[in-house]
């Protein structure tokens, strides 16, 4: 099935008839994310550790960069970072 971009469309059936344990569930969550939300012409990355020298690094499942424009060098400086936490 698709949708009328052509794209996959994710659901929760595709996994079967089994029920998904928290880990199944955290990645199924994860990719209907970056396949809904990311998928087209967007940066981000999976994983992604923050204050990695400090005490207490924190992961992030998801960060999405979004450039203010994409004709100056300074419109990547004015970008924002956006987080996503997936909880299962």
């Amino acid at each position: 099935m698709g949708s009328r971009t052509g794209k996959r469309i994710l659901r929760a059936k595709d996994f079967g008839d089994q029920i998904m344990n928290r880990k199944e569930t955290t990645k199924f969550l994860t990719d209907l994310l970056i396949h809904d939300r990311l998928s087209d012409r967007k940066y981000y990355a999976k994983e992604v550790t923050l204050d990695y020298g400090s005490i207490r690094p924190k992961r992030i499942d998801v960060m999405e960069f979004r450039p203010k424009g994409v004709i100056y060098a300074s419109d990547m400086e004015k970008g924002i970072f956006v987080c996503y936490e997936i909880k299962s």
